[in-house]
């Protein structure tokens, strides 16, 4: 018997601690519902922010997005032609240097 009752003194003392840690969560300030209430409003905010952001008058973000990646694609399409342009000059530039070269060759072989 005297077990059983230092039992249940046991637990009624950890519910009175339980009961007392549960207070300050049922605070209006610092509470669990002041606290559901605080990040309810910072979501609605977060989500008037990102409708702002994805709206620009009729244009939606994936579209602006879309546009803003076929911009790039054509411009890298653009410096890889302008490179293959380079490309072609520097062959002329050394087959017109190897046809120079021929050429002080074959004046030096003469002269």
């Amino acid at each position: 018997m005297q077990e059983t009752l230092a039992t249940l003194n046991a637990f009624k003392t950890e519910l009175s601690k339980s009961q007392a840690d549960l207070v300050p969560l049922k605070a209006p300030v610092f509470g669990i519902e002041a606290m559901i209430a605080d990040v309810s409003a910072t979501r609605d905010l977060l989500a008037r922010t990102v409708d702002e952001i994805e709206a620009n008058g009729d244009v939606t973000l994936t579209s602006r997005v879309d546009a803003l990646t076929r911009s790039k694609r054509e411009v890298e399409d653009r410096l890889a032609h302008i490179f293959d342009h380079f490309n072609a000059l520097d062959a002329l530039r050394k087959d017109i240097g190897g046809i120079f070269s021929t050429i002080r060759n074959s004046l030096n072989r003469i002269g």
